[in-house]
């Protein structure tokens, strides 16, 4: 059967826009493993004219792991536009080329890796210190019973007489803190072992038969010792993480900064030749909006109006 001229004539379906097509989900890693691994050195090629002051800033106003999403998101549709793009729609993206592509893929995987990095020498850092801190308070709850029950016992040894008392209430004193309550039993401990030395036949009856020997006061004099460092270890202060915020911050910078370009050169692509998609970011959509807002149409002039005549004056 011959094709009617009809059917000639009939237009062809219109291509699919390739912005609204499905997009692929793709991780960092699996974009360095497509396009390859690139070095810092590359990566300060392309951005190494900024003030590392202006990218800490920047690199601020966001947590990594928005752009850890719109990177992942954006380079692989970037990513898999390139795989197929013809001459035409290369030339519509003048000032994009593969190793600039291959750059912000690996920069914004290394970016990533340092704020994770980050996160768990922090988390890893917090946990010893929580731990520290819970030693140390479980050694003070210790003492601080220790303490009373040195004191009753101390109290009964001296027979009530006011002078032993005095010097018990003295040792005995306040304890608020790990160091306090150290030095404390430590005095408690110094007024037993003169107690013990009392060979008086009335201190030996009040002794006789008590837990409270030498070996007992050894025993409580290295607990003091023992809470002393413990307060110590919890009061210290934290270690810093191996990787500065700083740094994190920095990356973070510069991965916004080639984000930008990448989107811009999408964008102005995007004018010369409407089947180069756009890169529209999504978790970032905030912080590149104010970037990108178009500039105002110029107002056009108000025409001229005609003066009003004034009541008894002619027009």
């Amino acid at each position: 059967m011959k094709t009617t001229a009809k059917a000639k004539a009939q237009p062809a379906a219109p291509a699919q826009d390739t912005q609204d097509e499905e997009e692929a989900i793709y991780s960092l890693d699996e974009l360095v493993e497509r396009r390859g691994e690139a070095t810092v050195e590359e990566v300060r090629a392309y951005v190494g004219g900024v003030e590392k002051a202006d990218l800490v800033r920047e690199g601020r106003a966001v947590a990594t792991s928005r752009i850890d999403r719109d990177a992942a998101r954006l380079y692989g549709k970037a990513d898999a536009f390139l795989r197929k793009a013809t001459e035409a729609q290369r030339d519509a993206l003048l000032g994009l080329s593969d190793d600039l592509l291959r750059v912000a893929i690996w920069a914004a995987r290394h970016g990533s890796r340092l704020a994770a990095a980050r996160d768990g020498s922090k988390a890893k850092a917090g946990s010893a210190k929580a731990a520290r801190e819970a030693a140390a308070d479980a050694a003070r709850r210790k003492g601080r019973g220790v303490r009373e029950q040195l004191t009753t016992a101390l109290r009964i040894l001296s027979g009530g007489e006011p002078r032993l008392l005095k010097k018990i209430d003295g040792a005995y004193g306040v304890a608020p803190d790990a160091g306090k309550l150290a030095t404390s039993l430590a005095a408690l401990v110094k007024v037993g072992r003169a107690l013990l030395a009392d060979t008086s036949a009335a201190a030996e009856q009040r002794r006789k038969g008590t837990r409270l020997d030498a070996a007992k006061l050894d025993e409580i004099e290295a607990l003091a010792g023992e809470i002393r460092k413990a307060g110590d270890a919890a009061a210290a202060v934290t270690a810093s993480a191996s990787v500065d915020q700083t740094e994190v911050d920095t990356w973070d910078g510069m991965n916004l900064l080639l984000l930008e370009m990448i989107i811009d050169l999408f964008d102005a692509g995007h004018l010369v030749d409407p089947s180069v998609p756009r890169l529209v970011p999504i978790s970032l959509g905030r912080y590149f909006s104010p970037r990108r807002t178009k500039p105002e149409k110029p107002t056009e002039e108000a025409p001229a109006t005609s003066p009003q005549p004034q009541p008894g004056v002619p027009a």
